[in-house]
């Protein structure tokens, strides 16, 4: 299970009142706990800080593609990580870009 999400559950702590805390929506914070997609770097710091350590960036992020970038340096393992990590971050763009375009579509009708 992922550890953010157990972190929550034994703080009796929902995922809204995270989201909350963190500046990020309720979904997003449901993603991470799902590990469905990797927080920016300055919401990793926010978790970082708002868990008081104890839930650090490379707990967030898949272990094996983590120990793949952070022990391959220079690499193609290193350069196939980096770019997973580019179209996750694109990916995470394209369906934030949709979904204003689909509230703007919505505020005008």
């Amino acid at each position: 299970m992922n550890p953010f999400r157990i972190w929550l559950i034994q703080r009796g702590l929902s995922q809204r009142a995270a989201a909350d805390a963190l500046g990020v929506s309720n979904p997003e914070i449901n993603r991470y706990c799902r590990d469905d997609f990797w927080p920016r770097k300055e919401v990793a710091l926010r978790i970082f800080n708002f868990t008081g350590g104890e839930i650090t960036p490379n707990d967030l992020i898949d272990d094996e593609l983590a120990a793949m970038y952070l022990t391959v340096a220079d690499s193609a393992e290193h350069k196939a990580a980096q770019a997973m990590i580019e179209e996750r971050e694109r990916a995470r763009k394209i369906r934030a870009e949709r979904k204003a375009k689909r509230i703007a579509s919505h505020a005008r009708t």
